[in-house]
């Protein structure tokens, strides 16, 4: 077998909603890499909420923020940041419609005080302990102005009343605007990056650099943004908890990411074996 490059979405996909990563997800991981396949993270994350929370060993890269991060260990080999005046635009409809949000970068994780304490509450509000809320906004830095500071690659907004497509024409056509993959509250959360950029932008970068070729890349994952992903992959699999319509674009659909999903579509695509 020619080595593969597997893209892996976490939420939803390599971990449950509580952030458990099983055992046999663990050990399908370990294999694979063994047998020389590239495990590569392909997450709507920013770095600083992926490591050392996930062990860094599993994985040879990393596409985060949807695609606007790409590394190859520890070298970044792509990243594509907001331009400031759009960025400054977008938050200031975030404040006057009073939506919390999220800016994220490579190293950090930025809000206002307001939104840190509404997004507090929401997380409440699924079920999450106080303990999980602490974990989650603790790696925020919360400033007064945060769509000042540099590098913001990716943004996600909460509580909105209009939808994704609705966004996209309010904030005039300069972004890529999805409905988020982890949903918070009732209504429709999303999450922004760059125009143009989707997890698909990053798995090619990544191909580019390390030379496995696109029929020889497999993706995996379960939510609204993975879309592009499962499209782009040579091999597309959802998963068996992933929304209904991305189960129709892919190529397999494996069994639940809690009754050991993962461990059952690398058996099936052969990675477990040398």
């Amino acid at each position: 077998m020619n080595k593969k490059a597997v893209f892996l979405d976490i939420d939803g996909t390599l971990c449950d909603r509580s952030g458990v990563v099983s055992e046999s997800t663990k050990k399908a991981l370990r294999i694979a890499a063994k047998n020389g396949h590239h495990m590569v993270l392909c997450t709507g994350r920013a770095k600083v909420q992926i490591f050392p929370w996930l062990d860094p060993s599993f994985f040879q890269g990393c596409v985060s923020a949807a695609g606007s991060c790409v590394t190859f260990g520890d070298k970044v080999i792509y990243e594509k940041v907001m331009e400031w005046e759009e960025l400054r635009n977008m938050v200031d409809y975030f404040r006057k419609m009073g939506m919390p949000y999220f800016l994220q970068a490579e190293d950090a994780i930025y809000t206002e005080s307001w939104s840190a304490s509404e997004m507090h509450d929401a997380f409440l509000e699924i079920g999450r302990t106080e303990d999980d809320a602490k974990d989650i906004l603790g790696k925020l830095v919360v400033l007064e102005n945060p769509e000042e500071q540099p590098g913001v690659e990716k943004a996600l907004y909460y509580r909105c009343k209009v939808t994704a497509e609705e966004m996209d024409a309010i904030l005039g056509h300069r972004f890529t605007i999805q409905d988020s993959s982890y949903k918070v509250t009732r209504f429709c959360d999303g999450e922004i990056t760059c125009r143009g950029i989707t997890k698909a932008i990053g798995m090619e970068k990544y191909l580019e650099y390390t030379g496995i070729k696109r029929e020889d890349s497999i993706g995996i994952g379960d939510g609204p943004n993975d879309f592009e992903m499962i499209d782009f992959a040579g091999t597309g699999v959802a998963m068996g908890n992933g929304v209904p319509a991305l189960k129709e674009h892919a190529d397999y659909v494996t069994d639940t990411v809690t009754n050991d999903g993962i461990y059952k579509a690398f058996d099936h695509l052969g990675l477990l074996t040398t």
